[in-house]
């Protein structure tokens, strides 16, 4: 299409309109590219590239919101589905590093969640449990220094024994802070 345009456009006798066409490709250029990106995105989970499959998705988010994709009747692509859908522990471990790297702890709470759904035993999680939990206290005690620490991480967590190490160095940052 591209070549039959440039010749159109080119040839001075050709009376093709080609405005019209134009238009067309505008207005699809959107839905277009993140038809093509998820398209990548999905590539780089089967190559297991699973920093480059998040950080695409990110910007991919951003396109389908700033196209207003919807009125195309193109549903969101939820990452979240997918890795659980595909019960893939390490990819759902990659996405709550990524997200807690990128200052989103509540949604890598989310993927700590999944993780612990997934039947990931919390012996094997201890590191990751241990990070977040770390992040999460030192972001807290920052942002609400005059709450109940313990009140706080029981709205994330509830009683579940799996968080245990979670909780521990969530409360430990806010002692260790103030």
């Amino acid at each position: 299409m591209d070549s039959a345009m440039k010749v159109s456009d080119s040839a001075l006798l050709c009376q093709i309109d080609t405005g019209n066409i134009k238009d067309t490709r505008r207005k699809y250029a959107a839905p277009i590219l993140y038809q093509r990106n998820l398209a990548g995105i999905m590539k780089n989970i089967r190559l297991h590239q699973y920093d480059e499959a998040l950080n695409k998705n990110n910007r991919n988010e951003m396109v389908f919101l700033k196209g207003n994709l919807a009125r195309f009747g193109i549903e969101p692509f939820s990452l979240y589905d997918d890795i659980d859908r595909n019960k893939d522990p390490l990819f759902t471990g990659h996405a709550i590093v990524y997200y807690a790297n990128h200052d989103s702890l509540a949604k890598s709470l989310i993927y700590m969640k999944l993780l612990r759904s997934q039947g990931y035993r919390k012996g094997e999680a201890k590191d990751v449990l241990e990070f977040l939990g770390k992040k999460m206290g030192a972001r807290d005690v920052r942002k609400f220094s005059g709450a109940n620490a313990d009140s706080l991480v029981g709205t994330y967590i509830g009683d579940d024994s799996w968080f245990r190490r979670f909780r521990s160095c969530y409360l430990k940052e806010w002692s260790n802070e103030k």
